[in-house]
């Protein structure tokens, strides 16, 4: 049988990160994790546990979305370990998160789709995604081209 993606959706600010970071931490997992720490969003890389401020204050090199100044250096670091965790093959790659910037195949894109890609081939690993509720429809539509997708429940 063929392997599903996972997804993993709730609103915003309702503690899916926290979560998913909790049920990582007790598997074999490798990823990024987006939490908010003091305020600021950060990314996290789970196996490492390295963590990057990815707010900025200011404009410069950054990616702009409704309110917030994303800075894009830790975007592709983000990208880098994602792609990076990917092919060392752990039990579960999690990504958090698909959102409107990836929409905009900005923020951890084009390396979201690199690795759909490359998983729709092998099928190594299995892979959680972390997808804002109201965009659940659009990532389905996104990616089900032949794909199985399952709502993951923790």
């Amino acid at each position: 049988m063929d392997k599903p993606i996972y997804y993993y959706s709730g609103p915003i600010q309702t503690g899916k990160t926290t979560r998913v970071g909790k049920w990582a931490s007790q598997n074999n997992c490798s990823g990024i994790l987006a939490p908010i720490i003091n305020g600021k969003r950060h990314l996290k890389d789970i196996k490492s546990g390295e963590i990057k401020l990815l707010e900025s204050d200011s404009n410069r090199n950054t990616i702009s979305i409704g309110k917030y100044n994303f800075k894009k250096e830790v975007f592709e670091w983000g990208r880098q370990k994602l792609l990076t965790e990917y092919e060392s093959e752990p039990e579960w790659l999690i990504i958090d998160e698909y959102g409107k910037l990836e929409l905009r195949d900005e923020g951890l894109e084009p390396a979201i789709s690199t690795i759909i890609n490359h998983w729709k081939i092998d099928k190594k690993i299995k892979l959680l995604i972390i997808v804002r509720d109201y965009l659940v429809n659009d990532f389905i539509k996104m990616f089900d081209t032949g794909i199985k997708l399952i709502e993951f429940k923790i």
